[in-house]
Formats: C-alpha cells, structure tokens, sequence
C-alpha cells in the first residue's frame, strides 16, 4: 500500500515460501491486497522488480517455485554479470566503499598498496559486491598507515587465483609472496638501508629477500 504509484522491490524472491509466492501471484494478478484483518480489498499500482541468485527455471521444475509467478516475474529479465566478470567495475566498487567506511568509520584510507590491489584483481570475489564491501571494511578498520596493504586482507582472501589455476601450489606461494616483498620495497625504498629495513620488517634475510624476488 506505501509503495503505490511506486516501485516494490522483492530480493532474494527464489527463497520465498511457496505460501508466500501464492499471495504474490495473487496481487500481481488482481493489483489488489487485503490489510490483516481487514474484508475491503484496496486497489494499489505498484511495479515491482525482483532479483535471485538462483535458477528460477530449475525451481519450477523442481516444483519449488511456481510457474505462473515466474512468467509474471520475469517479463523483462535482466542478467547482472557476477563481479569476477566485470573487472572494469572493480576500482569504482572500491572507491565507493573507501568514501562510504572512511566516512562511518571517520577513516582516512587513501586507496590499496599494489600487493593489495593485485590480489584484490586477481580474488574471484565469489561472495561479489557484498563481499567486496566487507573486505574493504575489514581493511579500513585495521589499516595501520593511510593504505590497505596485502598483509592486511590476505588472511581473507584465498591464495588461489582466478586466471592462475594452471599454477602449482608451490608457484602460487612464491607468487604471493614476491608481492609481498615487493610491497615492503615500496614502503621502505628499494636502496640498500631500504632492502635491510624491508628483510627486517619482514623477518627474513636480506638474502632470502632477493631470493624472493626473483621469478
């Protein structure tokens, strides 16, 4: 009823309650609900848009949704890639949420150091823009410096990459943490004092320092 003239939207519709959906489909049929307790049908013109991670057509089939809302529902389908998909859209999601945590969290995270945003790139974000904006949160929240480091989100983020299932797990590792060297490099400098301040930082020699970085 608040939402007439207006626009209803029904997330994760593919979780509903068979009960339920026999109502929905009764409104959209009849553009009319009944208040609880109440006898005197009102007469509402609502759009709605609904959206499911699940597959609808295999639900009916399944006899788990029910056929006629689904041809009610998705007269006009639209498909949103999932976030592994849209790599393009990756940097303006983390921009966003850097400027909405820094905000709530009174912050002042200027952005990822490169460690952090390759394995950001490289994460195939299975839990997509939620997930995303979780991670970011995670990382304003325990960020030592202005920067959210690979340190910082790697615990949180597999080590396996999408892109790089060909690898080994033992190149994987190496992978990683060359980036990890490196990104203590570009924290400490890459001169001589630089390299010694970075096998101090993190707890390795300088020799296993260059051993790390080399392909």
């Amino acid at each position: 009823e608040l939402a007439d003239k207006g626009t209803f939207f029904l997330d994760e519709i593919g979780d509903m309650p068979l009960f339920l959906q026999a109502k929905i489909l009764r409104f959209l049929q009849e553009k009319q609900i009944t208040r609880l307790g109440d006898v005197k049908p009102i007469n509402v013109d609502v759009r709605i848009i609904a959206a499911t991670n699940q597959d609808l057509r295999g639900l009916v089939e399944k006899a788990l949704f029910r056929e006629y809302l689904y041809y009610r529902l998705s007269v006009i389908p639209l498909t949103l890639p999932p976030l592994r998909d849209r790599e393009e859209d990756l940097q303006a999601f983390i921009r966003y949420f850097l400027a909405l945590y820094n905000k709530k969290l009174n912050r002042n995270i200027v952005g990822l150091t490169p460690g952090a945003e390759k394995l950001f790139k490289d994460y195939p974000w299975p839990g997509n823009v939620r997930e995303l904006e979780n991670i970011i949160q995670y990382g304003i929240s325990f960020a030592e410096g202005n920067m959210i480091t690979s340190e910082i989100v790697a615990e949180r983020l597999t080590i396996s990459k999408a892109g790089n299932t060909d690898k080994s797990l033992k190149d994987k590792v190496s992978e990683y943490e060359r980036d990890l060297v490196k990104e203590a490099l570009d924290k400490f400098g890459w001169t001589e004092e630089g390299k010694s301040k970075a096998a101090a930082y993190l707890q390795i020699s300088r020799a296993t320092l260059y051993r790390k970085l080399s392909p």
